[in-house]
């Protein structure tokens, strides 16, 4: 059985498989927006009114907002055909009766070329730049600190002082756990007079 291809402007939809592709990239396009695509497809050029918009979206008896669920439908359609009620391309609204497909449509009886996957649109990475900005900003200063030369010290600051005035040597001092209190080895030295 040949597919029922239709294409119009960049589109093209595949009236059997439900898919709708832009170039040869596949259009992510909820069913009730499809299913108002394929209604107005049926009847190119002419009004589709809204009742049977309606009535082919929830024939089954739903009760639901009908004209709020509309009204996001062909809000959707629009948006994944770049259309705007303003200046329509594809879509136009029939002001108090529905809407009618104003683009040109020519149908096709072949097997369309296999679909792109669809890819997740970009994500919007403003936060990039400024990012590696601050890392290469944080390394330059961390190489700096790093290999900057020590400035020279004044003889003052290499002078030592002593810690104790007890006679003898002090050695393997430390500071205590909460750093108030020195601790070290001390040797005794006894002084030794000799006379002539």
């Amino acid at each position: 059985m040949p597919q029922r291809i239709v294409r119009f402007g960049p589109f093209e939809v595949d009236l059997t498989t439900g898919e709708l592709r832009k170039l040869g990239l596949r259009l992510r396009l909820q069913e009730q927006p499809f299913q108002v695509l394929a209604a107005l497809l049926e009847r190119p050029g002419e009004v589709v009114t809204r009742e049977e918009l309606v009535r082919r979206l929830w024939n089954d008896g739903t009760v639901v907002d009908y004209d709020r669920g509309l009204n996001a439908a062909i809000a959707r359609l629009r948006q994944a055909l770049s259309d705007s009620a303003e200046t329509p391309r594809f879509l136009e609204t029939v002001a108090g009766r529905g809407y009618r497909l104003i683009a040109k449509i020519e149908n096709v009886d072949e097997a369309p070329p296999p679909s792109i996957p669809v890819s997740p649109a970009p994500e919007k990475r403003h936060w990039i730049f400024p990012a590696l900005l601050f890392s290469a900003l944080l390394s330059a200063i961390a190489l700096w600190i790093a290999f900057r030369k020590p400035a020279a010290l004044s003889q003052q600051q290499l002078q030592s002082i002593p810690l104790t005035t007890d006679p003898g040597f002090e050695r393997n001092a430390s500071f205590s756990p909460d750093a108030n209190q020195v601790a070290y080895e001390w040797t005794k030295v006894m002084a030794t007079v000799t006379s002539i």
